[in-house]
């Protein structure tokens, strides 16, 4: 009965031992790839992303178009375009996008700075602004905010706020780096 035992357990420690399922490979990369960096988790899984892998010595285009009813019963819309010029950054990488129409704000992943600036069209209409404290219609600047509560005010085209129609949009507006931005109320 013990042989037996002991049997059983050995046969048991052979067949963990020998399981496929363990990943003790080694893994490498052929010399002729291009490794591209991965951008962090989105801080908030709630929010939706958007992303795309950009060449930075070709540029490209990353568009957002959506609109959704919120938990209030809101339609909220919004409406994103970057605009990444040819030799903006070296290499390749995947930039993340995550409008939050809610918030009034984007943030840009993962964090990096540009040789020339990208332009930003970003739109947000159905949004109860006054309830995020935007008391009139007319210009608001469009800023970047880090993550010590100081604010940095952002070039562009136009950037305004129109509380009868709930929308708020910023054109062209010129960004050096990625980070967190939106609007100074």
């Amino acid at each position: 009965m013990k042989k037996s035992i002991l049997l059983f357990l050995l046969v048991g420690i052979t067949f963990l031992g020998c399981n496929d399922n363990l990943d003790n490979s080694i893994v490498t990369t052929p010399n002729n790839s291009k490794l591209i960096e991965q951008p962090p988790v989105p801080e908030n899984p709630t929010i939706v992303s958007v992303s795309k892998l950009i060449d930075g010595k070709k540029g490209g285009w990353i568009e957002w178009d959506t609109s959704y009813v919120n938990g209030n019963g809101r339609e909220i819309y919004s409406s994103m375009s970057l605009r990444i010029p040819r030799n903006a950054f070296q290499g390749t990488r995947e930039i993340v996008i995550q409008p939050n129409p809610e918030e009034t704000t984007i943030q840009f992943f993962p964090e990096m700075a540009f040789k020339k600036p990208l332009k930003l069209y970003y739109e947000v209409w159905g949004v109860d602004l006054q309830a995020l404290g935007y008391l009139t219609s007319g210009r608001y600047d469009f800023a970047y905010f880090d993550d010590y509560g100081n604010v940095e005010l952002i070039s562009s085209k136009q950037s305004s706020v129109d509380i009868h129609n709930n929308k708020i949009r910023v054109l062209n507006a010129k960004l050096y780096h990625f980070s967190k931005y939106g609007w100074v109320r």
